[in-house]
């Protein structure tokens, strides 16, 4: 298949839900589907407080034409909203997302990432949707080695930590109810799940991520304090697997055979072994070395979490055409900027569609 390229005929006026379009990735989303003129509903929780990209100036909150704010799990209030809306495509991303929450509320992960997926399928299935359904998870959905292994889509699921336990059952979760469709003749719902790597932009407030931690330090003048610093992720740009979702959901609503099941969504493994101190000193390089660094060890953290995470993202280039465009290093330059551009007063939403414009420039530069 060639190198990506978004079909924008096929995005015009299409009624697109997004679960979560509150949230970091689901606000990125949002501006690429306004760009290409896709009628975008929202259904989320109030992320405001966590995400820049969802200030009442931003375009990223005026994407949407209606949105409604409940939890996943509030099934009527779903069922309303599917009903009312009949959305074409489905991008799943309401989540319980932050790792270190789901240590003190597990029960709570897996009542949002999992029964809350189940029930939004449960609830398609029973109104009959005719939709592609695009179930985001997580790369964190594989059981751990002690090796380098770069995971690809067959590769056995697990999770030690809940978040990644659950994301991992939603997986499950999601390949069963695709069994069940099969048997529904006059059904015509297709689900696929995405595993991205570890995404940064600007815009993300979340506590407890490394990107949003540094700008606190930074402009709290506090240290900034780094708890697994020899951890190596697959750091890449929100915009990369935003891309992937879109090729994806497209590939599901033309009923291509053979497009269902996971997909990684990850940077290849040159040049992109950062670690997590490698980030942060690079981040700090950004910022005119203004950044002070305090490591200090976790052992819950280390006993929880892999010290090695890659994902292998041949079968998106081979079945969707998809290739990451940004290295990690231009990920993280792309992001300091993001941040330093801001500073000076300019809006997040004009910012960030600068990202996306050059990120598109890059992607059909790289075409062959």
């Amino acid at each position: 298949m060639e190198i990506m390229e978004i079909d924008t005929y096929f995005w015009k006026n299409r009624r697109v839900l997004v679960t979560g379009h509150t949230g970091f990735k689901g606000s990125w989303l949002c501006l690429a589907l306004r760009k290409y003129q896709a009628i975008i509903y929202g259904y989320s929780l109030n992320e405001e407080a966590n995400n820049l990209l969802q200030g009442s100036n931003s375009c990223a909150s005026k994407c949407y034409i209606e949105d409604m704010r409940d939890t996943i799990n509030n099934g009527d209030a779903l069922k309303s909203a599917l009903l009312r809306w009949r959305p074409e495509v489905i991008f799943h991303l309401a989540a319980q997302a932050i790792v270190s929450e789901s240590y003190t509320d597990a029960v709570g992960t897996w009542e949002v990432n999992t029964i809350g997926t189940l029930r939004l399928l449960g609830i398609c299935r029973e109104i009959k949707l005719n939709a592609a359904i695009v179930v985001v998870t997580s790369d964190k959905v594989y059981k751990q080695t002690s090796t380098k292994v770069v995971y690809t889509e067959d590769a056995c699921l697990g999770g030690k930590d809940p978040y990644g336990a659950s994301k991992a059952a939603c997986e499950i979760a999601s390949e069963a109810f695709c069994g069940i469709m099969m048997l529904d003749s006059d059904y015509n719902i297709r689900v696929a799940t995405a595993r991205s790597g570890n995404v940064i932009g600007g815009g993300d407030m979340s506590k407890h991520r490394l990107i949003p931690d540094m700008e606190r330090a930074l402009n709290g003048d506090s240290d900034m304090v780094v708890r697994f610093s020899d951890a190596v992720r697959p750091w890449q740009h929100v915009l990369e697997p935003v891309y992937g979702y879109l090729l994806l959901a497209e590939e599901l609503s033309k009923g291509s055979k053979g497009f269902n099941g996971a997909y990684n969504f990850g940077p290849d493994r040159k040049d992109n072994e950062l670690r997590v101190i490698d980030v942060v000193n690079y981040y700090g390089q950004l910022n005119g070395n203004r950044l002070r660094t305090r490591v200090v060890a976790n052992p819950v953290t280390r006993q929880m979490e892999t010290s090695y995470l890659m994902i292998d993202s041949k079968k998106a280039k081979e079945h969707l055409g998809w290739r990451p465009v940004w290295t990690a290093r231009q990920a993280i330059e792309a992001t300091a900027r993001c941040y330093q551009d801001l500073g000076g007063g300019e809006e997040w939403d004009q910012r960030c569609l600068l990202d996306l414009q050059e990120f598109e420039r890059a992607m059909y530069e790289g075409r062959s």
